[in-house]
């Protein structure tokens, strides 16, 4: 595979993951506010779980689309574009200090954190203590996987 093809299997890859970031994330948004605003009496525990299902759909998502953009970045033939996209061989002045995954991972996380607040607040404890534990197995995981 050329250098060219895999420049522009990157940018596609990096397309399409704005673009479900952008859908995912609005819809999480609108069921986590719809969530928030239901009475105890009212909670509905499959919408819960569709949010909390589709926030984690997202990290995955996003993790597995840096991850392919990774490979076909490795592959390029050398030169500065690949140094650039891996960060590497560059002056200590000019390395990137500014990673989109930390802070991408940070808000999902505090998703996930909204999420099981509302199992525990609607009385869903033992829902929430093992959805947690999935989630704090989980995203070192995701972590290697995204980086």
């Amino acid at each position: 595979m050329s250098d060219q093809w895999r420049t522009e299997w990157s940018r596609h890859y990096d397309q399409i993951q704005w673009r479900a970031i952008t859908i995912f994330t609005g819809v999480v948004g609108v069921l986590l506010a719809y969530s928030y605003r239901q009475e105890n009496t009212e909670f509905d525990p499959v919408v819960a779980f569709l949010g909390l299902w589709l926030t984690w759909l997202t990290i995955y998502y996003v993790a597995s689309c840096r991850e392919l953009r990774k490979v076909l970045h490795e592959g390029l033939c050398g030169g500065d574009e690949r140094d650039f996209l891996l960060n590497e061989n560059q002056e200590k002045n000019q390395k990137r200090v500014l990673w989109q995954w930390p802070a991408f991972l940070l808000t999902f996380i505090l998703l996930t954190i909204g999420w099981l607040w509302q199992f525990w607040r609607h009385g869903s404890r033992a829902w929430a203590v093992s959805l947690a534990i999935v989630f704090v197995v989980g995203v070192p995981i995701i972590w290697k996987r995204g980086k």
